[in-house]
Order: structure tokens, then sequence, then C-alpha cells
């Protein structure tokens, strides 16, 4: 049983008249399956029609999970035609419909033969009265017309003699003939043909086989054809232009649909977007008609603006760039170490960017002698900064990265609260009187654990990502990438969460929890590019870093100042074995508490030194992974912890908001909050263990709160 349309959308009783009208133009009868719902209830029904009658009707009330058939299932429905509904139709000839009724013979019983028409609420002899009414009114018109060509024109009777008189005779002299002035014609212009309007730019982008571009093709442009109909007949939106992107798989096509549109009313906008989107989705049907391939929606972008022409975000950015003013601004010393060079203008904000950069830069570990920051541009501004310091156990490449990556990220906050294009565009560094250390080189070992077809792109993901964090200061041994495919529920697509592991060495005088926070940028950077590449959400879900600090020259490092920590309490260990042994053989019993009071006092010193720095890791870790949960907004977490014992309990409060996803029937969000509320649980749990396991001390969690709006 072939499907005659799938998937289509009935907004009005009309709409699907004529779609029931249409499958019966060419059938025996046909087999409908109807979704709609109202402000109560779900339903799903299912249809059985001969040419001209309705044979049997079965019904599913989806919330409150009862079935309904026959007469009954007519009066539900019935009510129902006008709703918005999502039906598929499917012709049936004369076999296969005696057979559905065979297959169905209790349902068909049961239901009364009713007319479709008359179901439907059509009727015939308001049809026929219309017609006769406007043949009449027609033949009419036409008859008056007729009356009015073949009247004649008029003529002078003669005067009829009467008996008796004479009737005298008129003669009338011709009128005088005036001299009529000829004017002269002033030659016109001859009329200019009207500029045609030009049509929407249509970009059509096409990968895979060579095999199914040319119907494909074809399929777009007759997609794009209807789609630019629809939209003309709203009167008052305009289409710009139109972006369709398809890759073919096995038997499928995945779309990707940027529409641009602007409207004359700013207060339509809204009400435009959401009948485009409609539109769009409502039409994706005939590329599957067309070129044979099953079309799966990826994404459908609609932009309406007021007004306007539609810009795309490089015009945007780029369009009202003044050229840099030929006289430099003047340089301003905010501090001894500052200098900042900028418009007087937009002074007061930069300033405050300037000093909170390099309070950073300091907190990072970095000695600054002097920072240079020039600021050019008004209408958006360019960021360029000199800096001289004097870092030990840091390299040049380590230091432009962790300062770029600094001058960035409040770069970004800067063009959110100007409301304008802020970026870094270069950042120089210069070492006065530093040691250099340079890592050993280590035997690269590379690890992918992930599905086939993203292998290849995970290796160049790699190679990036390695010399990236060899710039940070890690020399690493090994990278392990585990990649795992998630698809997700009501057709939301499917995405790839990445685990990274590295190990290696360190030269890097920042602290592990810094250095890990920049591996993570690099890591959700290089994320990004390949999700582009993929065309498929791309999301870093965990880095794990577990590396050494080298050491060359006389410098201590913090690795030494533990081993050596630990030397001390062994040797006090054992001391503490001889006192108690020399009591025992004295006979003084009542003084070995002593030294068991001293030994826990030294224990919980110990690890009351690596409760705060690991209680800091583990609020910094989990919100960064709870940000990364999909379909949902990250709002806020508080985190309370006490230290008890050898055992740290902590307290969570999690706050989340669901993100409603526009659909064709209002705003939904696919995902529930128990779904939410165990995968935030699980996350929390998990970095538990691993700030547990790396600090070594016992965490455990007192409760864990979320909420979800």
């Amino acid at each position: 049983m072939q499907p005659f349309k799938e998937n289509i959308v009935s907004t009005s009783k009309d709409d699907f008249v004529s779609l029931v009208h249409e499958a019966l133009s060419n059938a025996n009868g046909t087999f409908i399956k109807i979704f709609t719902k109202d402000s109560s209830e779900k339903y799903y029904f299912t249809v059985l029609t001969d040419s001209s009658k309705i044979l049997a009707v079965y019904g599913k009330l989806l919330t409150t999970n009862r079935d309904v058939i026959g007469k009954e299932a007519l009066d539900v429905l019935q009510p129902l035609l006008s709703n918005p509904m999502v039906v598929d139709i499917y012709t049936l000839d004369e076999i296969t419909l005696k057979l559905s009724i065979a297959d169905n013979i209790e349902i068909y019983s049961t239901t009364p033969k009713i007319n479709i028409d008359e179901f439907l609420g059509v009727s015939k002899k308001d049809e026929l009265s219309e017609v006769l009414e406007k043949e009449k009114l027609l033949e009419q018109i036409l008859e008056k017309a007729k009356k009015e060509e073949i009247k004649p024109a008029p003529q002078i009777e003669k005067a009829k003699e009467v008996e008796g008189a004479k009737v005298p005779e008129m003669i009338e002299k011709p009128p005088e003939e005036k001299p009529v002035k000829v004017l002269k014609e002033t030659p016109k212009p001859a009329p200019q043909p009207a500029a045609k309007k030009e049509g929407p730019k249509v970009k059509i982008e096409i990968i895979g086989s060579e095999a199914f571009k040319p119907a494909l093709e074809e399929a777009f442009k007759e997609y794009s054809k209807i789609l630019l109909n629809d939209i003309k007949k709203m009167g008052d939106t305009t289409l710009n232009d139109m972006e369709i992107h398809g890759e073919i798989g096995t038997g499928v096509v995945y779309l990707t649909i940027h529409l641009n549109a602007n409207i004359e009313e700013e207060a339509k906008v809204e009400i435009a977007k959401r009948k485009i989107l409609f539109f769009a989705n409502r039409h994706v049907p005939v590329i599957g008609r067309v070129s044979g391939l099953k079309p799966i929606i990826r994404s459908i972008k609609v932009n309406v603006v007021a007004g306007g022409r539609v810009d795309t975000m490089e015009e945007r950015e780029r369009g009202e760039v003044e050229l840099w003013k030929l006289k430099k601004p003047p340089t301003v010393q905010i501090n001894p170490k500052l200098f900042l060079t900028i418009d007087p203008e937009f002074r007061s904000y930069f300033s405050a960017y300037a000093r909170t950069l390099l309070k950073d830069i300091e907190d990072a570990g970095i000695k600054v002698d002097k920072m240079e920051v020039d600021v050019e541009g008004r209408k958006e501004h360019e960021i360029n900064i000199k800096l001289q310091t004097s870092v030990p156990n840091m390299s040049k490449a380590q230091v432009e990265a962790l300062v770029t990556s600094l001058a960035k990220e409040h770069a970004k906050e800067m063009g959110k609260a100007l409301k304008k294009y802020v970026w870094v565009h270069k950042v120089e560094v210069e070492l006065t009187g530093a040691q250099l250390v340079r890592p050993k080189q280590r035997k690269l070992e590379t690890i992918i654990n992930a599905p086939k077809n993203v292998d290849p792109y995970l290796r160049k993901f790699v190679k990036d990502f390695v010399n990236e964090i060899r710039g940070i200061g890690i020399e690493p041994s090994k990278v392990q990438i585990d990649a795992k495919e998630v698809s997700f529920a009501l057709g939301g697509g499917r995405a790839y969460h990445i685990t990274v592991t590295v190990e290696g060495a360190s030269t890097s005088a920042l602290p592990l929890s810094k250095l890990k926070d920049m591996i993570e940028i690099e890591a959700n950077k290089r994320a990004r590019e390949l999700a582009e590449v993929l065309k498929e959400e791309v999301v870093v879900r965990e880095v794990k870093l577990n590396v050494e600090e080298e050491t060359s020259g006389t410098q201590v490092a913090p690795a030494q100042i533990s081993h050596k920590a630990a030397e001390i309490l062994k040797k006090k260990a054992e001391l503490e074995k001889e006192v108690e042994k020399l009591l025992k053989e004295a006979g003084i019993e009542e003084l070995s508490f002593l030294t068991e009071d001293k030994k826990r006092e030294a224990e919980q010193t110990l690890l009351k030194s690596r409760i705060e720095p690991a209680m800091e890791t583990l609020k910094s870790k989990v919100q960064s992974e709870l940000k990364l949960l999909p379909r949902v907004t990250f709002k806020w977490l508080k985190m309370n912890w006490n230290f008890t014992g050898s055992n740290v309990e902590v307290t969570f409060e999690v706050s989340f908001a669901k993100e409603e996803v526009g659909g064709l029937f209002g705003a939904f969000s696919g995902i529930s909050d128990d779904k939410i509320k165990e995968d935030a649980i699980r996350i929390i749990r998990k970095a538990m263990e691993d700030i547990s396991r790396e600090y070594g001390i016992s965490i455990v969690p007192k409760r864990i709160n979320v909420l979800v709006r």
C-alpha cells in the first residue's frame, strides 16, 4: 500500500476536504491516518472509505488512553476537522479495499455508512444553487451588453404634412468655419520599460553522490518556487534570500534551510516568522517526491526584520566600519605598569578593561613589568596588546596563549556591554631576564575510540589540539579521545559527546586547575570547528588531565616540595613508633593516647590544607559541566561543605530553565524534568569522585537538590 501523501499538515476543514477529494479522484477508496489535538486531549484516528462513503472509523484518545470506534469515533472526530491536523492518506484499489474491510470487520459493522461529503459538511445543493445563480447573473450581463450594441443611432424624422396647412421649410445654414489653431506636437519621450523587480536569491548547496545531485537540485528549485508563492500570498512580507543545504545519505537527504525576509510593520514580525516557518515545514515532502530521497530536516532558520534589507552577519559586523583615524589617539598612563591608547570618548570603558586584564594576568602567576593596550576604531574596536614580563618556567608561546585567552574573554564581555563588535587582533610578549624551561620531547601515543564516520575528523582534532596545549606548557605523552554518538528524541537530530584524556608533563608555573581550564577552552574551540565540518552538535563532556611537573636548574618545584613533605611525615611516623615502643618497654601505657591525638591532629591539618582548593576546583568543574547539558539553561549553583572527621560533606542546590522549541502546535520542550535531574545528579557525583581521587580526600554528598523551571 503506497502512500498518496504523507505528513501533510491540514490547517482547516477546507484543506482536509480538498485533500480527500484529490485522493479519491483516481482511486476506489482511501485509508486515512489523522493526528490532532485540542486544549484537553490528543487524538489519533484511522478512517477507511470507498469512493463515496465512510466504511470504518477507529480512534484513540492518547491522554486518557481510551479507544473509540464506529459512531462514537465519528462523533468525536467531526468537531475536530477544523483544527490543525497531521494527515497520512493512502489510496486503495478494489482488491485492497475489500481486504481492508475483511481485516477490520468488527469496526466496519459498528460504523454507520455516512456519505463522505455529508460527514465533511459539504452540501451539494448549496453548491448547485450557487452555480445556477452565477450563471443567471452572467446571462443577464450578456443580454444587457447585446442590447446596447444593437440599439440604432438616432435619426432626424421628416415632418409630416398636416391637411390644410403648409409646413414651412426649415433651411439650415451651414455654420461658419472658424479658423482652427494647429498646435505643434512636442515629441514625448518614449516610455521606458519598468525595471523588473529582482526575485529572492536562492543559494543551493549539495554534498554527496553525483548521481543524485541533478534530481535533488530540481527538487530544491521546485520547493523554493512553491515556498515563494506561499510567502507572496502573505502580501506584506518579502523574501530576500534563501539558502538550502542538502547532504545526501543512504536513501535520505539531510536539510539545512535558512530564510531571510522583511516586513512592513514591526508588530507583525513574529507572526510572519511563524507563518514562513510553517510553510517551510509544510512543503518539505515536495523534495522527497521529486528527488526520490527521504528528506530529514536538520534545521530551518527564519530571520524576519521590519522595514530594511536583511544583512548577513558579515555585513552587519563589517558594513559600518570606519577607516581608522589618520592621527593616532593619545596614550595615557593608568598606573605605573599600564598604558592605554584610545579615543578619549571610550577611555572610561577600556581603562576598566585594561585594569581587569592586568589583574587577571598577575593572578595567573605572570609578573608584568609593562603592558600597553592599543584600541582602534569607533563603531567597532580592535585591541592590540604589548606585554613585557619576566616569568620563570613559562615560554613566550605559553604567556601569549594565556594572555590572548584572557583578553578575548574580557573583549567578549565588553562587546556585549557596548553592543559593538570588539575583538583582539594581536598580542605581543617580550620576556626580560626569564629562564626558559623547555619540556622534554616525548613520544606521543594517540588513542581514538569513536564511530568510523568521525574517526578521520577526530585525528585532525587531536593534531590541532596537541599543537595548542604544547603552546601553554604541556608536553603530552598520551592523548585519548572517547566519542559517543547520542540521538535526541522527537527528531531532534544527533550529537557527539567527547571525553578528552591528556597525560604528560608540564613546565608551566600555573596551578593544575588553571591549566585544566585552559585545556578545556582549547578542546571546546576545536569541538566547535569539528561541529561546523560534521554539521552535527559536538560537546566536550569531560577533560581529564594527568601531568607531572618538570623542573631545571636550582629552582624548587611544587612536586619536589610535596615529596619533601612526604619524607618528613614518614620520618615523623617512624619517630612516633619508636616513642611508643620505648613507652611500652618502660611500662607507661597511659601516655600512649597523647601520641594518638597528635597523630589524628596532624592528619586533620594535612587534610584541611587540601580541602579548600579541592572544594574550589569541585565547584568550578560542576558549573562548567552543568552548562553543557543539552536543551536546558543553567541558572545558578549553591554549594556548601563541612569537614567532619576524615570526610567532607557537600550540599548542592542547582537551578535550570528548560528551553522551549517552537513547533507547528506551539512551544514545547522535548526533555522531561526527571531526565534533567538524573543527568545533573550523575554529573555532580562524577565530579565528586574525580576530585576525591585527585586530591586524596573523601567527599560525601549530604544533599543534592535540582530545581527545573
